[in-house]
Parts: structure tokens; C-alpha cells; sequence
């Protein structure tokens, strides 16, 4: 189901569990991607003290088939390669799933892009509902296609933007800081319930911003990324009113 949201928000989908059979249909993605994509995967689920079941590394490396051959189409990534998607999003997406707290039953991705960090913690997440809350069009139909084409039952895809887009709380909310980190954690509070999280993937250092009095900042997360050792931390913080 969608509604009109003026001219801000063309569309806003509202329907849960997401309907993805409005999604268009994926362009075909050679085996070779998956064969490909696979042993990348692995060594980083290992290295991130996962085990890599042929689920869950099939899974993963379709996503990363899905992205190239819809990157050969349209613009979703600055990534060129499968190799550089597999490894700037897939494995940046599990890396900062790993420093995620435990247990939240619901997560919205801010902001999600092509569907990261969200689709990966999906899939290491079964039992959390993901949302993925993307403005532009064509991010949001390839998130529609893959939650489609990936069989994966614990996703929507919402076309919108946190500011115009009607809230709904969640146990935790993730945004990519890519500007001023202030600015990201405005995003994200009306989106998080009380006593939920607010989660800030950042490069490690940061520059120290301004943290609205709506929440309590909790020690960051510091970690690496597996096969680079890419420094990078997850900022939190609980929404206390």
C-alpha cells in the first residue's frame, strides 16, 4: 500500500510485511559473481567469529550479484568492481553488525542507500525487523528487488525521508555520519523509542559534535574492518525522553 506525501515524498510504502512484487524485475546476474563474491565473504564472516554457513555466504553473495549487474544499469554505488562492493559495503555492513547491540527487536537504516548497512543485519538477524528508509527512487526500487530476489522476510523498504516521512519508533536506528554527526543524530530521534538506541557509523577519529539532550551517549565501538583493518566506530546512544 502507498500514500501520497506531497511533493517533498513522492511515495511512502506502508504495508507490513513489505510487498515486493512491485519491484521491477532484476537484471540476470552471471554465476560467476556469486563464485566470486563467496570466498570474500567467508574469510570475513570468519574473521568476524561467524560461522559461514552456505546460507548465509549464498545469501551475501547474491546480494553482491544483485548489485553489480543493477550497477550496470543504474548508478547505486561508487563502488566499480563486485570485489570493491562486496568489500566497501557488504563487509563494512557486517563489520558494524558485529558492534551493534544484542537482542534489539527492530532496527531502521537511515538513510539506507542501496540497502547498507540494513539488508547484511537482516540476514545476521533473522529475528529483527529491518526497515530501510530511502529517498531516491531507483536505491529504493533495487532494495525492493533484492528483499524480493533474496527471499528475505524480516525487511520493508519505505521510500521517504526522516524528515517528512512519518516516524515510527524503533529499538534502534543506524545513519551513515557522512556530514556533521549533530546533524545524523537529528535524523534518527524520532525514529528511535525511548530506551532505544541511536547508532552513528563513523571513521575512527571523529570530530567531536553537539548531543541533543534527548540522549545519553554511551561509549563508542571501536573495530576493525575484516581483510582491511579499516579503523572505524559505532557511536551510541540511548534516547532517554
Amino acid at each position: 500500500m502507498s500514500v501520497p506525501r506531497g511533493t517533498l515524498v513522492s511515495l511512502l510504502h506502508l504495508a507490513w510485511p513489505h510487498d515486493p512484487m512491485t519491484a521491477p524485475p532484476s537484471p540476470p546476474s552471471p554465476p560467476s559473481s556469486v563464485a566470486r563474491a563467496a570466498p570474500i565473504l567467508e574469510a570475513a564472516l570468519s574473521e568476524l567469529g561467524v560461522e559461514p554457513t552456505p546460507a548465509l555466504v549464498g545469501s551475501l553473495a547474491a546480494l553482491a550479484a544483485l548489485l553489480e549487474s543493477w550497477s550496470a544499469r543504474i548508478h547505486l554505488t561508487g563502488h566499480k568492481t563486485l570485489e570493491a562492493m562486496v568489500q566497501g559495503l557488504i563487509v563494512e555492513a557486517l563489520a558494524v553488525e558485529r558492534a551493534m547491540p544484542s537482542g534489539l527487536a527492530s532496527i531502521v537504516d537511515v538513510g539506507s542507500g542501496a540497502g547498507f548497512p540494513g539488508l547484511p543485519v537482516a540476514l545476521l538477524r533473522p529475528s529483527c525487523r529491518v526497515t530501510l528508509l530511502e529517498p531516491r527512487e531507483r536505491r529504493h526500487h533495487f532494495q525492493k528487488a533484492a528483499i524480493r530476489d533474496l527471499a528475505v522476510g524480516n525487511v520493508r523498504a519505505l521510500r521517504g525521508r526522516s524528515g517528512t516521512a512519518p516516524a515510527t519508533p524503533y529499538a534502534g536506528a543506524i545513519a551513515q555520519a557522512l556530514a556533521d554527526p549533530g546533524v545524523a543524530l537529528g535524523w534518527l530521534r524520532d525514529w528511535v523509542e525511548v530506551g532505544g538506541y541511536a547508532m552513528l557509523a563513523l571513521s575512527d577519529p571523529w570530530r567531536e559534535f553537539t548531543v541533543s539532550p534527548d540522549f545519553e551517549p554511551i561509549a563508542p565501538i571501536r573495530y576493525q574492518v575484516p581483510l582491511t583493518g579499516k579503523r572505524r566506530a559505532l557511536w551510541l546512544a540511548r534516547r532517554i525522553r
